[in-house]
């Protein structure tokens, strides 16, 4: 219906007798056919007629409208067409459009209900919540639509219709992102990992992390393509060269970490030890594979400690899991006990009380590698700045470990880990990154260096500080000396608030200064400090940006399996990645959906 001069409105006085319903009115008038009778009636008063709104002014409410509408002179019902589309959403051969749409539209209200409007809306509820395609022309959905609204079943498409609109807004999302990353002033930094689909698929992910001008983390999935042929590291890097160049992000990119996943995955494995961890895995996998075993097991630890905890499963690609798994076991031992007496499985699970040391020693073991993958898992936080403490904790405390295990068998896997981690250390202090994020950290700053830690990473002070500056310098924005902002924001509290003239009094003061407390952000300190420390400022932003394993690709692939089920067998590549990709897009609001043209 063509956009119509609106037509003059006048509030309703108070005395005016006026019915309220709540249902459109049956209008009696033969001569009154037009749809919009239904929503009005006609008073008089004082001589001058009106016609007046009776449609609620909330769905479901008792305030009624009440405006009058002068009474056209030549009969037309545009006026009153006129308010009912502007004021109530309510037009021709449409009840009352809008409940269901507000609904799925997150808050937002489109001007009607149509095929653009709920199109999207549909499928970001498909893409959201993992539902099959065919799902659409379910009945029992469809009827579900009608009784929100009976319009929607005139607009709703079908499945084959809403997997190309699915496959097609992919498309558009990456031009979105494309302009976005083209304006984009900082770096970005990338993880990558490899997965294999539900259906057998071998996966690439790639993940973008990069900090806002207002010191924002920021990270998405950038792609999810098939990797044809081998997994080599010249056929994986020929699969990224070619996502980095469908996002014009080539020229953009900061060389990525070293992965840190790998280290903190090795685990004691001589023959005894590995022993003591298979069975008692196994026991896991036996209670798991046994609802009536389990439910048994269940009702001793309820008898024993008096709560319910079950045994913990170990994975291979969840590097803590197996500490998990053993210390959930220590905790359960007496249970285990009386399970395995009571259903003659000593032989095949049971553990002996000098085994049952060895687990306690294994689990002190490796503690602290699971406090170390707790620590740069987040993706949230910025993690790689405690790259470098983390790299000299685990060391300190291997060291430790081969001093105080008694049990045999854990000292060659200390030393062959110990062995491991110093050679990946010292290939990681080779590289700024680093040390340029630890030292960019409020909180640390120069305190790790040490001279434990100085006498580890065969490195003296001054070399470490002279290597910072080279890398600042490669930030430089050269305005020392231009007024600063006048109003800028409230900085965090500090010792030394003086002016700066050049890089090396500003790393000076920056890295002499008291460090802040423990529960300061270190984006937030950069935000407040951008205008006094402008070069390490843009330092930050692309240090702090880098996350210190592939923990977010590893996170955001996972959730491919909730994407292909078994029930979904079928789902090709091009739109398995279309999904796991608008799932990230979507949910960090880096595009709308609804603003996608097709």
């Amino acid at each position: 219906m063509p956009l119509k001069r609106p037509a003059e409105e006048v509030e309703s006085s108070s005395d005016l007798d006026v019915e309220q319903i709540t249902a459109p009115a049956k209008t009696e008038d033969t001569n009154k056919r037009s749809w919009v009778w239904q929503y009005f009636k006609t008073t008089t008063s004082k001589g001058v007629s009106h016609n007046v709104c009776q449609v609620n002014k909330n769905p479901g409410g008792g305030d009624v409208c009440l405006v009058k509408l002068a009474v056209d002179k030549k009969g037309s019902t545009k006026s009153m067409a006129n308010h009912l589309d502007r004021c109530h959403r309510i037009y021709e051969g449409k009840s009352n459009a809008g409940a269901i749409t507000k609904f799925l539209q997150k808050g937002k209200v489109p001007k009607k209900l149509d095929w653009d409007s709920l199109t999207p809306a549909v499928a970001r509820f498909f893409i959201n919540c993992n539902i099959p395609f065919h799902n659409i022309e379910n009945k029992d959905f469809r009827e579900l639509l009608q009784l929100a609204n009976p319009e929607t079943t005139r607009f709703l498409c079908g499945k084959d219709n809403l997997a190309e609109f699915i496959r097609k807004s992919f498309v558009q999302g990456q031009r979105v992102i494309q302009q976005q990353f083209r304006t984009l002033k900082s770096r970005i930094s990338l993880t990558c990992n490899a997965w294999t689909s539900p259906s057998n698929l071998s996966i690439l992910g790639v993940t973008a992390h990069w900090i806002t001008e207002d010191f924002s983390l920021k990270s998405m999935v950038l792609a999810a393509v098939p990797i044809e042929g081998s997994h080599t590291g010249i056929n994986l890097g020929s699969h990224l060269v070619d996502v980095l160049e469908a996002f014009g992000i080539s020229d953009k990119i900061f060389s990525p970490p070293a992965r840190m996943s790998g280290i903190l995955n090795d685990q004691p494995s001589p023959a005894e030890v590995s022993g003591i961890v298979s069975r008692i895995s196994g026991f896991a996998t036996f209670l798991k594979r046994s609802p009536q075993k389990s439910a048994a097991f269940d009702g001793i630890v309820k008898g024993i400690i008096g709560k319910r905890l079950s045994m913990i499963q170990d994975v291979s690609t969840r590097w803590n899991s197996t500490f998990s798994m053993l210390e959930r076991a220590l905790k359960l031992c007496d249970c285990i006990k009386v399970f395995c007496e009571t259903n003659n499985l000593n032989e095949k699970y049971g553990l002996s009380p000098g085994e049952w040391k060895k687990v306690k020693q294994i689990c002190n073991f490796l503690e602290p590698l699971n406090e170390a993958t707790e620590t740069i898992s987040p993706d949230k936080t910025t993690s790689l700045v405690f790259g470098a403490p983390v790299y000299i904790c685990l060391i300190q405390s291997l060291h430790e470990a081969r001093t105080q295990y008694g049990a045999e068998e854990l000292i060659p896997a200390a030393e062959d880990m110990l062995d491991k981690l110093t050679g990946y250390f010292h290939a990681a202090m080779e590289k700024p990154v680093y040390l340029c994020s630890m030292l960019l950290d409020p909180r640390i700053k120069t305190n790790t260096l040490t001279p434990e830690a100085l006498e580890l990473m065969k490195m003296d002070k001054q070399f470490i500080l002279w290597k910072f500056k080279q890398e600042a310098n490669k930030f430089s924005l050269d305005n020392y000396g231009k007024d600063k902002d006048k109003h800028n924001e409230e900085p965090i509290p500090r010792n030394t608030l003086k002016a700066i003239s050049s890089i090396d009094e500003e790393i000076k003061v920056y890295l002499y200064s008291e460090c802040e407390d423990e529960s300061c952000d270190p984006l937030k300190y950069w935000m407040a400090n951008h205008e006094q420390f402008p070069t390490l400022a843009n330092m930050a932003r692309t240090y702090l940006a880098v996350p210190a394993s592939s923990a977010p690709t590893e996170r955001a692939l996972s959730l491919g399996r909730y994407i292909q089920d078994y029930t979904r067998n079928r789902l090709n590549a091009s739109t398995l990645e279309a999904l796991i990709c608008l799932k990230s897009w979507l949910a960090r609001d880096v595009i709308d959906i609804d603003d996608i043209k097709i």
